[in-house]
């Protein structure tokens, strides 16, 4: 009987995992189709429009040149001249066969004779609404202008482009022009039109100017008639686009894609149909694959259920089966899990836009957290069946911490903590134990920390203990989280255990992840307690003997570092950033190879320096204020056709590298810059007669962070007001700009939280949601303002170990009696003197003020520095 309800058990509940799973699956994939569909149709109309204009600037140019022939001039201005004429026509008559469409017409306002091509010339009445178009050619257009004219008699619809002719004196004499077949033209552009769209063009007034059915142009449809399933004002939508720019909309008859023609007043439509087909992709045979992995999993489980609950008599028996069965499952389970990550990741690896991306992120978050659930329940199970064993070898204790931080901090990322490290650096190094189990025990533990921690921070701390060869480590992780109640922390180890159920209803797990951590501290013949206030934090700590190989301690240890094996004393490169902490980091980068490396914040300037100086390699960021990285390249490229360009840019998603070698970049480089990837780029590119061999770190550099930290905390400042300035004036393209420069910079110094909000509110402004904007920069101002304070108080104390107090308050002192007498002499001497001193900020706000002639505020500060 209990056997029946647990199948009918079973089956239900794999039904509700079906349409659950195929609900999200079918949500997920939607939004991906028809963000991709959209990102198709954007270039589709792009295509065509560069195509549209290709066509019309050509025959522009023809008809443009031949309105200024001096010949036509002269002949417009006397018809009657047979000289004149015969010269003219022959001229006409070598324009004609320029033309792609071997057509052309002229007339003179004189005798207003429509000549065109080999046809018989009419006389051309202006007071004839349809010939509206000659006044409009005469009086009102400077260079050109396009009508359309559809004739009956030869079925035949014709764009035509009317360019006026003036005298000498610019009055209008008459016009020239070509009439091109518009279903030729419009063949042109669809004869590559190998995607699944349908496109049209349409004019302001609505009337479909081009489409595959010609007679849709003839009858002058309208577009809101012809697409009126799409639901929309197609005509209304498309007035409020700007020049050049194409919008994407999800509409009933599926995605679609509305651009502007500016050469011809015209705009464009691109329609991709939702299909059934859409969904036929390899990550939909996945998902269907992982639906009949779990059915066949269910089976499994009812095919055990039977000797299972044989041996349900004896719980010791019981324990063990269950052990089993979960080592079974977990490893069933464990194969299709495998495959969607993998798959996810191969995904990932592919250009796919921003928005199928964040949903394939999810994804492989989602696959990432239940195999961590799956792989706690096979932990567990052989613990439990007495298969688990310790494997203990030598390893380096500093690169399991390193792994252990690095893990972490990814982590930490997504949330609003700060984490704290703190190693007694007399800790051996090279010690034997089970390195892979230790690090999953620190893992659990500080993944917990992480999931029950809201705001505040989590730190690791560890210390030993030596007696002989044995030393005893002590860890201890501490956090500003939940906390747990006193009648809790008896059942904290427990199996299947999750305390405080309401506070932590949002949290995911099996609850195994302590008692598993226990298990295998005790394994390794170690103990692990806890202390902890509920609402206020908790405090794990560990205690686990591990033998010493060797007398190598922590503090001996140094930082990752690539050896730097040439310099380039003789090479000269250009770095160029409108951020001066970007370019003090860069050129901190760049000190062990010891180029020649000139720093400069604009494009503009860029390209002056360039003009002045020779380079052998120029690092270009990107994103800059009056002129991108992308616009100066290009003008570099003008002179200087050979000269190695960089893109350095914050944006490294998958596909960006492409872009910019596409524009005409020579490599790329991201930020925060990566220093084998610095290495590799300067092997690459830097001139091989310009490198000489050396041997040294990239850990070399001295003193670089405070000075980074010094330009961050100026250039910060400043882009405060910027940013502030751009919110009053409602000049979000630059506001963008600014928030996207301090998302990179705050990266370089460590500022991580900073820089994720800066990401944020870049992406906002990119999306155009100044909703957003306005209601997160405040906060996000508040965060940095207080980040640049700290910088400000660690840098002051900073000084006042490193300045000789002394001596500055004797020339303070000075400055203070020059004044005060007004001996200009003396005050230049003094101010001189003080420039020794500018580490310490007063000093530089006494040398600005000074400058300024605000003596009054010089003595203020004087008096408070030396009071």
């Amino acid at each position: 009987m209990k056997k029946n309800r647990f199948i009918i058990f079973s089956i239900v509940l794999y039904l509700i995992i079906l349409l659950a799973g195929s609900g999200i699956f079918i949500l997920f994939m939607q939004q991906i189709i028809r963000t991709s569909k959209g990102n198709e149709l954007i270039q589709f109309l792009e295509i065509k429009r560069i195509k549209v204009e290709n066509i019309g600037n050509s025959e522009i140019a023809i008809a443009l040149k031949m309105a200024d022939s001096r010949f036509i001039q002269h002949y417009f201005a006397d018809p009657e001249n047979i000289k004149l004429k015969r010269i003219a026509l022959e001229e006409i008559a070598g324009y004609r066969r320029a033309f792609a469409s071997h057509s052309i017409f002229w007339m003179n306002d004189k005798d207003r004779i429509f000549y065109s091509d080999d046809n018989k010339p009419y006389f051309v009445n202006v007071e004839v609404p349809d010939n509206y178009w000659y006044l409009m050619t005469l009086n009102e257009t400077e260079k050109y202008n396009f009508n359309i004219n559809y004739n009956p008699d030869i079925n035949e619809i014709k764009l035509w482009i009317n360019a006026p002719v003036f005298d000498s004196e610019h009055k209008p004499i008459g016009m020239v022009g070509t009439g091109i077949n518009l279903s030729e033209f419009v063949s042109a552009v669809y004869d590559d039109n190998i995607s699944k769209a349908e496109h049209y063009f349409f004019n302001t007034l609505g009337e479909i100017t081009g489409a595959k059915n010609i007679k849709l142009v003839t009858t002058k449809k309208n577009i809101n008639e012809e697409l009126s399933k799409v639901g929309i004002d197609i005509i209304a939508y498309s007035k409020n686009l700007k020049p050049n720019e194409v919008q994407t909309l999800d509409t009933k008859l599926g995605k679609i894609a509305i651009g502007t023609i500016p050469l011809l007043g015209w705009y464009s439509i691109a329609i991709i149909p939702d299909s059934i087909s859409d969904y036929k992709t390899n990550m939909t045979g996945l998902f269907i694959a992982m639906m009949i992995v779990i059915a066949i999993t269910f089976v499994i489980f009812n095919i055990f259920l039977k000797p299972l609950h044989k041996t349900m008599k004896d719980l010791k028996v019981a324990s063990k089966a269950k052990s089993n069965f979960l080592a079974k499952m977990s490893h069933e389970i464990r194969t299709p899990m495998n495959a969607i990550i993998g798959m996810a990741e191969l995904t990932l690896r592919e250009y796919i836009s921003d928005a199928a991306r964040e949903h394939i992120i999810t994804i492989k978050k989602a696959g990432a957290n239940l195999l961590s659930i799956i792989n706690d329940i096979l932990d567990f199970s052989k613990i439990e069946s007495g298969k688990l064993e310790i494997v203990p070898r030598n390893y380096l204790f500093s690169s399991l911490i390193k792994d252990v931080v690095n893990i972490i901090k990814m982590r930490i990322v997504d949330s609003n903590l700060s984490f704290v490290m703190n190693i007694d650096y007399n800790v051996p190094n090279s010690l034997f134990g089970d390195e892979a189990r230790i690090r999953q025990v620190l893992l659990n533990i500080l993944s917990n920390a992480v999931k029950y921690t809201k705001k505040g921070l989590i730190s690791l701390s560890v210390s030993g203990e030596i007696t002989g060869d044995t030393v005893l480590l002590t860890i201890e992780v501490a956090d500003s989280g939940i906390g747990i109640k006193p009648e809790d922390l008896k059942k904290l180890f427990g199996e299947f255990v999750q305390v405080d159920m309401e506070s932590n209803k949002g949290v995911e797990g099996t609850g195994l992840g302590l008692a598993i951590t226990k298990n295998l501290i005790q394994m390794m013949n170690g103990d692990i307690s806890v202390q902890s206030e509920y609402g206020k934090g908790s405090t794990f700590t560990v205690k686990l003997p591990q033998k010493i190989c060797s007398n190598e301690f922590f503090d001996t240890i140094k930082n990752d570092s690539i050896t730097i094996k040439f310099c380039a004393p003789k090479a000269r490169v250009l770095i160029v950033d409108d951020i001066d902490t970007n370019l003090k980091v860069a050129k901190g980068l760049m000190l062990p190879y010891k180029m020649q490396v000139d720093l400069c914040t604009s494009g503009i300037e860029a390209i002056e320096r360039v003009k002045a100086d020779s380079y052998d390699l120029i690092f270009m960021d990107h994103m800059m204020p009056e002129m991108d990285g992308i616009e100066a390249m290009k003008l570099i490229r003008e002179t200087h056709a050979n000269l190695p360009i960089i893109a350095l840019t914050a944006n490294a998603v998958s596909g960006t590298k492409e872009m910019f070698l596409s524009k005409g970049f020579n490599d790329f480089l991201s930020k925060p810059i990566d220093t084998i990837e610095l290495n590799s780029i300067l092997e690459k590119w830097l001139p091989e007669e310009k490198r000489e061999k050396a041997m040294g770190t990239v850990s070399e550099i001295s003193n670089i962070n405070l000075e980074i930290l010094d330009t961050f905390y100026k250039d910060g400042l400043k882009k405060i007001k910027e940013i502030k300035k751009c919110l009053e004036t409602e000049n979000y393209h630059l506001y963008t700009i600014y928030v996207h420069a301090l998302k990179s910079s705050s990266a370089s110094i460590g500022a991580l939280d900073i820089s994720k909000t800066a990401k944020s509110l870049e992406m906002a402004g990119k999306q155009g949601d100044f909703t957003y904007i306005k209601r997160h920069t405040p906060e996000f101002l508040t965060a940095l303002e207080a980040l640049l304070d700290n910088i400000n108080a660690n840098k002051k104390d900073e000084q006042k170990g490193s300045v000789d107090f002394e001596a500055m308050k004797i020339e303070l002192n000075k400055l203070k009696e020059a004044i005060g007498i007004l001996d200009s002499d003396a005050i230049d001497d003094a101010t001189a003197s003080l420039k020794a001193f500018t580490q310490v900020a007063e000093v530089e706000d006494i040398l600005q003020k000074v400058l300024i002639g605000d003596y009054d505020g010089v003595v203020a500060i004087i008096d408070n520095l030396t009071g």
